[in-house]
Order: structure tokens, then sequence, then C-alpha cells
């Protein structure tokens, strides 16, 4: 990178101030890969998430023959209740 700034600089196209120091290109290079390393990483942890939430969903549903924990069972096979769904 600093290669191709001096090449302009010798081309007249950019001042000599205007080219930073190895170091500092450096600097830059090494946060915009770990920027780019997290980013990507991300969109993996909500899909792992999703899964695990989808999973424990259905251990769940199969621990209590239920989608539901709310003691109610009889009351819905003797009838009379109302129930409202949301979801």
């Amino acid at each position: 990178m600093q290669q191709e700034l001096l090449r302009r600089f010798q081309e007249s196209e950019i001042n000599k101030a205007d080219i930073p120091e190895v170091l500092t290109i450096s600097n830059w290079i090494g946060g915009f890969a770990r920027t780019w390393k997290r980013a990507m990483a991300e969109p993996n942890i909500y899909e792992r998430e999703q899964e695990n939430a989808a999973l424990q969903h259905c251990i769940e549903r199969e621990i209590f023959e239920s989608n539901f924990l709310s003691p109610i069972n009889c009351g819905l096979k003797e009838g009379g209740l109302k129930v409202l769904d949301v979801g």
C-alpha cells in the first residue's frame, strides 16, 4: 500500500505529507481484519442461538408432552375455558 502511495507521490498525484507510516497502515489493516472477523462471526452466533432455542422447545415439548406448562389440562378437557392464542 505504501509503495502505491509513493508511486502516486512521484507522479505528483498526492503530497508526501499524505503518505502514512508503515505502522499506521499496518494498524489500519489489523483493525479492519478484526472488525471483519467479528462481523462474519455474528451471523453464525445468531443462527446457533436460533437452533438452540428450537431444540430446547422440542425437548421441553417431549418432556412435558405439551406445548404449554400451565395447569389447565383438566379445564381444557372438561370445557368451559376460553383460550387466547397469541402466537
